[in-house]
């Protein structure tokens, strides 16, 4: 392998490299050369005009880019956060593809003890899986049907599968639930153990990932008080390609632990979802790894779809159906959960609620 240098960041006045860069291995019209787009994931607030992106350089060439996304991670003790990672884009040009990949991934190993990513693709897997990282092939997927002619526009196949329309009824106006996050937004976070290995749903996280998005507009439900709240957070996306209707997307779905929490939960769920309905979404899914959390997405009127063939990518859609899987890996005096159950992780976290 020639001589590579390995460097911590991305300067953005060289912008016109990374987009060549992006143009020559992804695709011309490939959604991070949106530069909006690329300064929200990877720019720096504590040093502006960089990116967090690992560089691999040969002879001044850019030759391999790993993208990360520093954050507040619960890992096994909802009282001690500790910073770790959200990986995207780790991708090398193909004559460097012989140690590159792993050399980039090996410098972001040492500067964080998690690292975490989504979308992990059949040149990556197998790389990681030799740095030890651990694959979670399916998180998995749940599902409302609003209107079963037009999800079948959606299909990849000719399975079918099992569509019945949910009947989604609107909050009664007594279900006390709100637009937006509760004021004073604070949760005691010790009451939330379904998120004992996730990201840290901070007001600052929240307000950087949904409410400063470049592109999509979120909404929020909410219920529960700044201390103890439910929250859903949700957008709907204008498909283009073979089918055209809005389609509804679920990010995020956490509540406290106890019943009256479930509850609430069920309550913010079937409000955002009531809501899709009248904006006449086709359907709404939600990708959550979290055991505790199904019966909560399930009492709401959603349904585990994992597996129903059902694309993924829809602007534009793409007739594929993709599982989503998650890679983890951890320094090994951290805990480490064996069960993808026991995060919570939705395809919000990390880069794959991305506007393709």
């Amino acid at each position: 392998m020639q001589a590579v240098k390995v460097v911590d960041s991305f300067d953005l006045a060289e912008w016109p490299v990374m987009d060549a860069f992006l143009a020559e291995n992804y695709r011309a019209g490939y959604v991070m050369r949106n530069r909006a787009l690329f300064d929200w994931h990877f720019g720096r607030d504590d040093e502006p005009g960089t990116a967090n992106v690992i560089c691999a350089y040969s002879d001044g060439r850019l030759v391999g880019i790993l993208g990360y996304m520093p954050m507040d991670l619960f890992w096994g003790d909802a009282g001690k956060p500790l910073r770790g990672a959200w990986m995207a884009n780790w991708m090398v040009t193909p004559d460097f593809r012989h140690g590159v990949g792993a050399l980039i991934m090996r410098r972001l190993m040492e500067k964080f003890p998690v690292l975490l990513g989504q979308g992990a693709g059949l040149m990556n897997v197998p790389i990681a899986k030799i740095l030890k990282f651990t694959i979670f092939d399916r998180i998995p997927r749940y599902l409302a049907v609003f209107d079963v002619a037009r999800t079948r526009a959606f299909m990849t196949g000719d399975e079918g599968g099992d569509m019945d329309g949910l009947a989604i009824g609107e909050a009664a106006p007594g279900d006390n639930v709100n637009d937006g996050l509760p004021p004073g937004y604070d949760p005691d976070w010790a009451a939330y153990p379904s998120i004992v290995f996730g990201t840290v749903r901070s007001a600052q996280y929240l307000d950087w990932r949904y409410l400063r998005h470049p592109v999509f507009s979120y909404r929020i439900k909410s219920t529960g008080g700044a201390r103890h709240p439910a929250v859903c957070i949700y957008r709907v996306e204008n498909t283009r390609g073979s089918a055209q209707y809005p389609v509804g997307r679920i990010t995020e779905l956490f509540f406290p632990d106890t019943e009256s929490g479930r509850q609430d939960g069920i309550r913010v769920l079937k409000a955002a979802l009531a809501d899709l309905q009248r904006a006449d979404c086709a359907f709404a899914d939600h990708y959550c790894s979290s055991g505790p959390c199904r019966s909560v997405i399930e009492a709401a009127g959603m349904e585990t779809a994992t597996d129903l063939p059902l694309a993924t990518r829809l602007s534009p859609i793409e007739a594929t159906h993709h599982h989503q899987n998650l890679e983890v890996w951890s320094k090994p005096a951290n805990p480490y959960p064996s069960d993808l159950g026991d995060f919570y992780i939705t395809k919000a976290d990390g880069d794959q609620d991305r506007p393709n």
